[in-house]
């Protein structure tokens, strides 16, 4: 684990995305803070985790749709979201959203490809990362998927810092 900047890693994301948007002719739009949102966790776990919110969104929005993808800081917390106005997800098969395999019936009509896997291993990478995970949705109209995890404090990233440094490869 290291503290690192989760905007920038937000970014990088959408940027590796933008041709799967533009295939299926989805606007992207990245609302960033211009300023470090920097968190501790293990920074490839993470973007795995974000890339599977945010293709989600892109894989369940239609044609001409948009995927709005925002950062920012609130309570000693980053707060990111992930918003689409896609199919969403009927609400009878809400509560098994991030289950190991689980696919909503809607989803498996409208994107044949998929393991059911992603929306679970992000909850499982954002819960490792002492964060929560959570999201609103409403069939036909679309979903928000979030999360939040604890901002490095000063303190920990000096802390970081210093049990890295004595095992750096000279």
């Amino acid at each position: 684990k290291s503290c690192f900047d989760l905007e920038k890693v937000v970014q990088e994301t959408v940027h590796s995305l933008v041709l799967l948007a533009k295939g299926k002719n989805i606007s992207i739009v990245f609302k960033n803070n211009s300023t470090p949102v920097i968190v501790v966790g293990d920074v490839e776990k993470l973007r795995l985790a974000i890339e599977n919110l945010i293709s989600n969104a892109i894989k369940y929005t239609d044609g001409r749709g948009k995927v709005e993808v925002s950062v920012r800081k609130k309570n000693g917390f980053v707060i990111f979201n992930s918003k689409d106005n896609g199919v969403g997800i009927p609400e009878e098969q809400q509560s098994q959203v991030f289950n190991k395999f689980f696919r909503s019936d809607n989803a498996v009509k409208y994107q044949t490809e998929g393991t059911g896997l992603g929306l679970y291993i992000a909850k499982n990478i954002i819960e490792q990362s002492g964060g929560k995970i959570w999201f609103r949705s409403r069939e036909g109209v679309g979903s928000i998927f979030s999360f939040s995890l604890p901002l490095c404090s000063p303190a920990r990233a000096k802390h970081l810092m210093a049990k890295t440094a004595g095992v750096r490869k000279t």
